[in-house]
């Protein structure tokens, strides 16, 4: 490459003397065809160039179109206070409709959501709602096995 600057350079000078080059010989006329036939051997048509950039082009619209990237948070959003308590109101409209289950379960959320929100809830025995939490897990979801499972233990505390 630096063959090809010096012949332009030398082609193009206004310099009187174009043969002197700084700090040397000039490059003789089988290094300068060298140099060139070794550009050639390198260079790529213009036609072919554009043809590969373009499908370059295509190839990463389709992928990135095509893939969902995910971001990992560091730490997941903590909730709000008025998000707890919109959860809190949320649940509460539900009281009173579904199976004994679901209905405990609501209430131990919420009870849970009153204590992170500092609200008052010495009124509630916190034995009492770790019992029914762990009826709740122990139930797995299913309303027939955590009935059985309170009628089980309200024989057992008679």
């Amino acid at each position: 490459m630096k063959d090809l600057e010096r012949l332009n350079i030398q082609l193009f000078a206004e310099d009187p003397n174009p043969n002197e080059v700084e700090g040397g010989k000039d490059p003789t006329v089988d290094e300068l065809l060298r140099s060139l036939e070794d550009l050639q051997k390198n260079m790529v048509p213009k036609e072919e160039y554009e043809k590969l950039k373009e499908s370059n082009t295509k190839l990463i619209n389709q992928v990135t179109k095509e893939r969902t990237f995910v971001q990992k948070e560091d730490k997941p959003k903590e909730p709000t206070k008025a998000d707890i308590v919109a959860r809190c109101e949320e649940r509460t409209k539900k009281l009173g409709n579904g199976n004994s289950m679901q209905q405990v379960k609501l209430l131990t959320e919420n009870y849970r959501d009153m204590q992170i929100l500092g609200m008052d809830v010495s009124n509630v025995d916190e034995n009492i709602v770790n019992g029914l939490e762990s009826l709740l897990k122990e139930a797995k979801g299913d309303a027939d096995v955590f009935k059985a499972l309170m009628e089980s233990r309200i024989r057992i505390s008679r």
